[in-house]
């Protein structure tokens, strides 16, 4: 088989992928999520149902997706907090999430539902991304003395991501400023679950 045909199906792959994930997202916005139709995604895309179900299986495939590309950055800003302070990091986690989530309000709530789903149904073995960076860090935070002994470092960071989630859930059903949510999360979280009164 010719390589550059194989590139260019890829590519063109690639391409249908990319059209129905931003038709998805414009369709969720407009009907919302349970309510939009796949006939009207893919008109949108200009692509048959088939391609929409060989890329995305179910409409909540495409909302784990824009999970996975807002926590992508989000995770590569955590990564760079190597050594920073504790409350820093939670509030550098605040700012990254609300720059991602911003133009999402409308999605936030059956997105963190659909990725809470997902995330109680994969193994410990495959956590996401976002869960094993927040885990590193806890991991360092313990060994400094920051933070108690009292829970495993995965724990935690499931801990702390669950409190992101229903910050991002109570803003998208109308609660105020996303960061002042997040930052307010993070507060609860390191007074509450790390017992830091």
């Amino acid at each position: 088989m010719d390589d550059s045909a194989f590139t260019s199906r890829d590519k063109q792959r690639e391409e249908s992928r990319e059209r129905l994930f931003h038709a998805s997202i414009e369709i969720f916005r407009r009907d919302g999520f349970r309510a939009a139709r796949v006939d009207d995604i893919t008109l949108v895309a200009g692509l048959s149902r088939t391609s929409f179900y060989f890329h995305f299986p179910t409409k909540e495939d495409v909302l784990l997706e824009l999970n996975r590309r807002l926590e992508e950055p989000v995770v590569q800003r955590l990564s760079e907090l190597n050594d920073r302070p504790l409350q820093q990091v939670i509030d550098e986690v605040a700012s990254a999430l609300a720059a991602q989530w911003r133009d999402h309000r409308a999605l936030a709530i059956d997105a963190m539902t659909i990725a809470l789903r997902a995330e109680a149904e994969r193994p410990s073995d495959a956590r996401g991304r976002l869960r094993l960076e927040l885990a590193k860090q806890f991991v360092r935070w313990i060994d400094d003395g920051l933070v108690p002994k009292t829970h495993p470092a995965e724990l935690l960071a499931d801990a702390y991501l669950f409190t992101c989630f229903a910050a991002l859930t109570s803003w998208g059903a109308g609660e105020g400023d996303l960061r002042r949510v997040l930052r307010a999360a993070g507060e609860l979280f390191l007074n509450g679950a790390l017992n830091r009164a």
